[in-house]
């Protein structure tokens, strides 16, 4: 019986895949699922690609070139483990992996979440919003899941999802959003786990996931905007985490036009303002307390 169906979509980085894949037991109960996003040939062997070697690895090949959401989709499809779990293939698990997993595979949730491990390529301790939000003592366990819009570190129930046809958006940037905001918004089977760590979480500067640009720049903002909207339409907007700031650095350091119009954007879609809401100020004392920050971008 497969109890763990571990997907990984990949596009040209088959070393860190190679480390990926290592880290993971080559046993029964774990089925590993690569699906390649039409990678270059000139950089990735596919006749020795990573983990066609493992008995328990699969590997799809897509030439579609959809992106990360798709691959991931792909995956979904043909995952035959009770359990899924989904990794980025610049990522690892720990040693203990195996033994610390087992225990979560019996229980009888939807969607478990675990604190990650956040390191840098000079394996330097990173900050982690995920922990932050699974050590909050003001959010409840829905609200921390529906906070956390990164679908790795987590165990999903694979009839959960199907039954309920949660997928990824097939997208560039941001196709894991929604995706995780549906896998808690569609349950109160809800564990939040705050000790056990497994998931290393590799920060890669020139990634896909911390590119700069204005494509990305755009794709994004107009994915929290739908966020936003979608979570204050299911009555748990307090969840949408603070963009502001983040998004107007970006937009400054991509020229005063993209800046001004990031900004249009986000004070007509009611980002610009929305923590006032929930933190029962007016919003504009809400813009005044904050505006050091903003004048800090320039």
């Amino acid at each position: 019986m497969i109890r763990l169906s571990i997907i990984i979509p990949h596009k040209n980085s088959p070393l860190l895949l190679s480390r990926c894949i290592e880290s993971i037991p080559d046993i029964e109960e774990f089925e590993v699922i690569i699906v390649d996003d039409n990678s270059n040939d000139h950089i990735v062997d596919f006749i020795n690609f990573p983990g066609r070697n493992r008995k328990y690895t699969h590997i799809y090949e897509t030439k579609e070139g959809k992106g990360a959401g798709y691959a991931r989709n792909i995956g979904i499809s043909y995952a035959k483990g009770e359990w899924l779990m989904f990794a980025d293939a610049d990522d690892y698990f720990t040693s203990n992996f195996h033994q610390d997993i087992l225990s979560f595979l019996e229980e009888k949730y939807d969607l478990i979440c675990f604190p990650v491990i956040c390191l840098d390529n000079k394996s330097q301790y990173f900050y982690s919003e995920i922990n932050t939000i699974i050590n909050s003592s003001v959010y409840s366990n829905k609200e921390k899941a529906i906070s956390i819009v990164t679908p790795f570190a987590k165990l999903i129930k694979t009839n959960y999802i199907k039954e309920n046809r949660i997928s990824f958006e097939e997208i560039k940037y941001g196709n894991d959003i929604m995706f995780s905001i549906n896998a808690a918004l569609n349950t109160e089977n809800i564990y939040i786990e705050k000790k056990t760590t497994f998931y290393v979480y590799n920060i890669i500067l020139n990634s896909l996931s911390h590119t700069i640009s204005v494509e990305a720049l755009y794709s994004r903002l107009n994915t929290s905007i739908r966020q936003y909207k979608y979570l204050k339409n299911n009555n748990y907007g307090s969840c949408m985490r603070q963009i502001n700031s983040i998004y107007l650095a970006y937009a400054r350091r991509l020229g005063k036009h993209v800046f001004f119009y990031t900004t249009l954007k986000l004070l007509f879609s009611g980002l610009l303002v929305y923590k006032a809401k929930y933190k029962n100020i007016s919003k504009t004392n809400y813009i005044l307390s904050n505006i050091k920050s903003y004048i800090r971008i320039f």
